[in-house]
């Protein structure tokens, strides 16, 4: 059984894509970009929200239940991601916005954040809501990151108080970011 990108290599692989190999304590997902060259194993890293609430800067703040946080690059109590190493890194929030009863239009927008600045943003809206109306709200992005860039998702405007991200037992909700390419410039 493979453990590595290295060990794909060796059994013949020259695909691009994501591989399912032997870690040390369970099976885990990596990225290998079909080069001949060796290249370091990119671990899938997700985390998931539990509860997400409000904080007086916005900042998407979780209770508990992160899944996975290899090489803790995720400051679990900011919520902020910080690059271990430069490369071009795929981040993605999920979450499930919650109206009550309205006969206005509503909305809730969530912003992704690099080093302060915004690059992009998911946003929902409703009109004429019934009380616990559940909406999908989404955001992805792909980014060349340097060792030390800092990305979060945070809650950038709203259109009344009477809306929020949760979840629930059905974990709707899930912030994922993993290394599809490790830069090795550097390094060399």
């Amino acid at each position: 059984m493979p453990t590595s990108c290295d060990d794909l290599q060796q059994i013949g692989n020259k695909l691009s894509g994501f591989f399912s190999v032997k870690g040390s304590k369970k099976m885990e997902m990596i990225y290998r970009n079909g080069l001949d060259t060796p290249m370091s194993n990119q671990r899938l890293s997700i985390s998931t929200f539990k509860e997400i609430l409000r904080s007086s800067q916005r900042k998407l703040r979780l209770r508990s239940s992160w899944r996975t946080n290899e090489g803790n690059a995720m400051e679990l109590t900011s919520g902020i991601f910080t690059a271990p190493r430069p490369g071009t890194y795929f981040f993605s929030f999920t979450g499930m916005a919650k109206f009550s009863n309205s006969s206005t239009l509503v909305g809730l927008g969530v912003v992704l954040y690099l080093n302060g600045g915004q690059i992009g943003l998911g946003y929902v809206e409703e009109a004429n809501t019934i009380d616990d109306q559940w909406s999908p709200l989404t955001l992805q992005s792909t980014l060349n990151l340097k060792k030390g860039d800092r990305v979060w998702v945070q809650i950038d405007f709203w259109t009344c108080s009477c809306q929020f991200l949760s979840d629930n037992e059905n974990h709707n909700n899930h912030f994922t970011g993993f290394m599809l390419e490790e830069e090795i410039v550097e390094s060399l």
